[in-house]
């Protein structure tokens, strides 16, 4: 083997190192922006606080609805999690999400402009500056 061979072999495993790096990085990622506990869960509707949820309080089912200008949204929130039941959104996509217990990315129905954060403290300071 010459030693051009040889730096091509280095060079691929040097790549399939990098990419399984890459991999195992995004893996554990995706973990933390699905998978972060929430106790609280708090509903916004056109940037204004509606409502705060401790989810480990819930004992039943509880709704929400959201009808304010053209919005009509329904929430359900059951013990430690929630969903959007129905939206009059033409996509969809916030009922489509289904039941959500945590994480780093919110529910939200753009067109009706409701967004539900979900957070482990029951402040509403997301910083202070000093």
């Amino acid at each position: 083997m010459n030693k051009s061979e040889r730096t091509i072999k280095l060079s691929n495993r040097f790549w399939m190192l990098m990419l399984g790096v890459i991999v195992i990085i995004s893996a554990i990622i995706a973990v933390l922006l699905w998978r972060v506990p929430a106790d609280y869960a708090r509903i916004y509707h056109d940037n204004v606080l509606v409502d705060v949820i401790n989810l480990t309080t819930v004992t039943e089912r509880r709704e929400i609805e959201i009808t304010r200008d053209n919005a009509n949204n329904v929430v359900v929130i059951e013990y430690g999690r929630v969903r959007m039941e129905c939206a009059n959104c033409p996509d969809g996509i916030c009922v489509r999400r289904g039941w959500v217990s945590g994480g780093l990315i919110p529910i939200v129905c753009l067109p009706n402009r409701v967004v539900i954060v979900f957070d482990s403290s029951d402040n509403d300071v997301d910083a202070v500056v000093g």
